[in-house]
C-alpha cells in the first residue's frame, strides 16, 4: 500500500497563486503521479482519491482536467472545500494506492 498526502505540484516559474484551478489541478495530478511511479506503483493502483479545494464553485473546472488525467477506471473520490492551502493553493490532493 501507498499513502500519499498533500500534493500541490511545484511551478516551472512564479507561484501557484499566480496559476488558475486547471493548471494547479494539472500540477497536482502531475506531481501524484510522480509520486506514485517513482514508489513502483501505477495510477491505476490508486483505489482512493481525496480533493480540497479553496472553493469549491471550481469544482467543474477540476473535474475536466481530472477526467482527462485520472485513468480508467477512476477511483473512488472525496471532494471537499476548505479555508485555506499554503502557498497559493487552490487544490490539494491525497490518495490510497494498493498494488493489484
Amino acid at each position: 500500500m501507498l499513502f500519499v498526502a498533500g500534493l500541490k505540484g511545484k511551478p516551472a516559474s512564479g507561484t501557484l497563486a499566480d496559476l488558475d484551478i486547471t493548471a494547479q489541478t494539472k500540477l497536482a495530478l502531475e506531481a501524484t503521479k510522480n509520486v506514485v511511479e517513482e514508489a513502483g506503483f501505477k495510477m491505476t493502483d490508486i483505489v482512493s482519491v481525496n480533493v480540497y479545494l479553496v472553493d469549491i464553485n471550481e469544482i467543474d473546472k477540476m473535474n475536466e482536467v481530472y477526467g482527462k488525467m485520472m485513468p480508467d477506471p477512476k477511483p473512488t473520490r472525496v471532494t471537499v472545500e476548505v479555508g485555506h492551502i499554503r502557498s497559493g493553493g487552490r487544490i490539494e490532493i491525497s490518495c490510497i494506492a494498493i498494488k493489484q
